[in-house]
């Protein structure tokens, strides 16, 4: 079940308004008109994120929501955001669009950059939603916007280059044991299907991963079952 409000007068709006201006450093001016316009929704786990009519920022300020690309057909899990972590429902080139961006590079029409990333509830899950075409009108006109939207941009870059760095300089093994580092309340409701979707492998490479770790001691066996007479 999916059920969405406007934010403004909520119980999160006081919550989503510290959320802002922790990315962003700093009160934000403006803030009645952007509660007004956002809209909080109540996730429960495994419901899609509606993709809406327009892009919108997003903000997760409780549970764990995955993020999701198809290329060529091929579905592929991005990102698993939690608390305080944006998450974008347009591609790069509209959204430099709007902001009043070029799109002059050649990147801009990869197929990544091309697609639209859908979203669904990992787990019971709150989210603040803004149109971000509204993001960009508060922008030019106060600088603290314009530090908020330059805040969550640059943390998106920070995600996405922290997961290219895993891909390129890490082991599976490594890859696999960061994953347990960073989502260890994730990982223990997790099928062996979705891990290995997220780190790039197929279930039975997963699971030869797993062994040579089991084998080594780097993460405990299972617990045996004791079989009472």
């Amino acid at each position: 079940m999916t059920s969405a409000t406007h934010l403004v007068g909520t119980r999160w709006e006081h919550i989503a308004r510290r959320s802002v201006e922790n990315i962003a450093g700093c009160p934000m001016p403006g803030w009645n008109l952007c509660a007004a316009s956002s809209i909080v929704m109540e996730i429960d786990s495994g419901q899609p994120m509606p993709n809406g009519n327009q892009p919108m920022m997003w903000l997760v300020l409780n549970g764990t929501i995955t993020s999701m690309v198809t290329i060529k057909g091929k579905s592929h899990i991005a990102s698993y955001m939690q608390q305080g972590d944006i998450f974008l429902n347009t591609n790069p080139r509209e959204f430099s669009e709007m902001l009043g961006l070029p799109t002059n590079h050649q990147i801009m029409d990869s197929p990544l950059a091309l697609s639209r990333k859908r979203a669904l509830a990992k787990e019971n899950s709150i989210i603040v939603g803004t149109p971000i075409r509204l993001l960009s009108a508060l922008a030019k006109r106060h600088p603290e916007w314009y530090r908020f939207t330059t805040a969550a941009l640059l943390r998106l870059v920070a995600y996405h280059t922290h997961r290219e760095y895993q891909f390129l300089t890490m082991s599976t093994e490594e890859r696999y044991l960061a994953f347990l580092q960073e989502y260890p309340r994730l990982a223990a409701r997790m099928s062996q299907r979705e891990v290995a979707q997220y780190l790039g492998l197929t279930p039975v490479g997963l699971n030869r991963v797993v062994s040579r770790l089991r084998q080594r001691g780097a993460i405990p066996r299972p617990a045996s079952r004791e079989h009472t007479a």
